[in-house]
């Protein structure tokens, strides 16, 4: 998290400074800037960056924290609430549940940003309070169950993997309204009294596999992690597509990476410089995947798209790739998936009857540098 806040222009004399402290550190926390349990500065600090008067900054600090917002701890500073306090019944209080690599990767993840502006823009203040809370793989109730009882939580939307049955099974014991919001199918539970929200991964598969044919590649690779839950169908698609335009044999294009308890063996990617004849394009499974192997091409010499056309169907890095990288708008789709989950889960809050509990989205691939026409077939494989 920065240290301090963004500097501006002195405001002129009046209410009108007071009310800017106040505006400004709640933009923070909406947004995400501001996490919970996150340090502001010191006032004084605060005070200079934003060209106001001490005790100015001070009453808005301590009005924030009368509202519950803010803790201040004497001798120690000043603190974004763990467990905001309902200054209005009337709130309605929505989870927002992401999987906490993110903040391990980095605390700007745009994932976060994405989710909480696709919230916010369903769930507008003050009707509604947005809190982003943070639960590793398989330990849901365990990092995040006490504070969705504890802070009167009217429902939640989940982001991401790692549930198990005892999580719905809490939920649904603790009457708390969920939504999943996820970029994969097969992530969401076949329960039916949890409502979901998802990308059609078979569609962005099939952009994929036409982009590169359009560009006159013969034969496509394809590289997956060998378990996550919607491999399965998203591998036998791969297949029907090989088949379909005659790439070659699906099992030997498609390379799966280990990742037991989600540590990838990156080395496996490996198997895609040994391919022979040499695959003019690979699709990855996400970004994470294309950027080892723009590591792995970048270490051989091999060009993109010039030698190899790289295709990804998710991309959400909170750094730059190597190359531009053909994918899904990442950031636009996960506030989609999280603007709708929202919608259901408030009719959900409301009472209202959910008719369609299950939608299903069709992103578009963004073309970037790191796809381009088929090159001359290689003879053997690239060393």
């Amino acid at each position: 998290m920065p240290d301090t806040l963004q500097k501006v222009k002195p405001l002129p004399k009046g209410k009108l400074r007071y009310r800017h402290v106040i505006d400004t550190v709640e933009q923070g926390i909406r947004s995400g800037k501001y996490l919970p349990g996150h340090k502001l500065p010191p006032i004084k600090e605060l005070a200079e960056n934003m060209g106001l008067n001490f005790l100015t900054v001070r009453k808005g600090i301590l009005e924030l924290a009368n509202k519950g917002l803010l803790e201040v701890k004497p001798g120690v500073g000043t603190f974004v609430a763990e467990k905001p306090i309902r200054s209005d019944k009337k709130t309605i209080n929505i989870a927002l549940a992401c999987r906490k690599f993110m903040l391990e990767i980095d605390q700007h993840h745009p994932a976060i940003g994405a989710y909480l502006a696709g919230a916010h823009r369903r769930c507008p203040t003050p009707k509604y309070a947005v809190h982003p809370m943070f639960y590793g793989m398989h330990h849901f109730i365990d990092d995040i169950g006490d504070a969705l009882i504890d802070r009167e939580i009217d429902g939640v939307v989940i982001t991401g993997a790692g549930m198990l049955d005892r999580d719905f099974e809490f939920l649904e014991a603790n009457k708390i309204p969920a939504a999943m919001a996820d970029a994969y199918r097969s992530n969401q539970p076949d329960d039916d009294w949890i409502v979901s929200v998802c990308n059609d991964s078979e569609a962005v598969l099939r952009q994929a596999v036409a982009h590169l044919r359009g560009l006159g590649h013969k034969r496509i690779a394809f590289v997956c992690y060998a378990h996550t839950p919607d491999n399965g169908a998203i591998h036998r698609y791969f297949s029907k597509l090989v088949f379909d335009h005659q790439l070659g044999d699906p099992r030997e294009l498609m390379i799966r990476v280990e990742n037991p308890d989600g540590h990838p063996h990156w080395e496996d990617l490996e198997r895609v410089f040994d391919l022979n004849p040499f695959a003019t394009g690979v699709i990855v499974l996400d970004e994470f995947l294309a950027d080892v192997l723009l590591a792995g091409c970048e270490r051989r010499g091999i060009k993109i798209p010039d030698d190899l056309s790289i295709v990804a169907l998710q991309d959400l890095l909170p750094y730059g790739h190597r190359v531009p990288l053909t994918a899904i708008d990442g950031a636009k789709q996960n506030s989609q998936l999280v603007y709708h989950a929202c919608d259901i889960l408030v009719k959900l809050i409301e009472g209202k009857d959910v008719t369609q509990r299950r939608i299903t989205l069709t992103p578009e691939l963004v073309i970037k540098a790191s796809t381009g026409p088929a090159s001359v077939p290689h003879k053997g494989r690239i060393i």
